[in-house]
């Protein structure tokens, strides 16, 4: 898991590595976004190529982390940008495009509004959740899994004190 240890010099000067320390190896929000397209068009063999030709080989940075970099892909959709100063890729995002999501400048990440959160609750289950997003014109797939859980998770479990409606 910790392969990359040993190369920590060569990923600082690395273009598509934004941070490296011991434990992980963050990569820009260029990179990332690049490396979704590809997932989303399962080419798996794609983002290995691209990892590589990136000096970014198994061999570098290790033989779990394009599973990881695909499983936090499931997890979390669309990347956005880890980095200040990239707010720029923030207009490239379907999920905040859409106006269903807000960009949370405070803890970098996008939630979905409260009035979305709402509308998904309603036609629930007559309307499943994926349905309820392709209807938006969303897709599931950008939202991903763990975010779209936690956010109307979190509205759900908060409703007797208004939290969906930001109160």
């Amino acid at each position: 898991m910790y392969e990359h240890r040993s190369n920590i010099e060569k990923l600082r000067s690395n273009p598509v590595v934004s941070m490296v320390d011991n434990y992980s190896v963050k990569l820009t929000a260029d990179f990332r976004i690049q490396l979704f397209h590809l997932w989303k068009r399962n080419d798996l063999e794609g983002i290995e190529r691209e990892l590589e030709r990136n000096g970014l080989g198994r061999e570098i940075v290790g033989r779990g982390f394009s599973e990881d970099l695909i499983e936090g892909f499931k997890r979390q959709g669309f990347p956005v940008p880890r980095e200040k100063g990239r707010e720029d890729l923030l207009s490239q995002n379907p999920i905040l495009q859409s106006g269903k999501f807000l960009w949370m400048e405070n803890r970098r990440g996008i939630k979905i509004t409260p009035e979305f959160a709402e509308e998904l609750f309603r036609k629930y289950p007559e309307v499943s959740v994926e349905d309820g997003l392709r209807m938006a014109g969303l897709d599931p797939i950008d939202v991903g899994y763990m975010r779209l859980q936690e956010d109307l998770g979190a509205c759900h479990r908060e409703q007797s004190v208004n939290f969906c409606s930001g109160g």
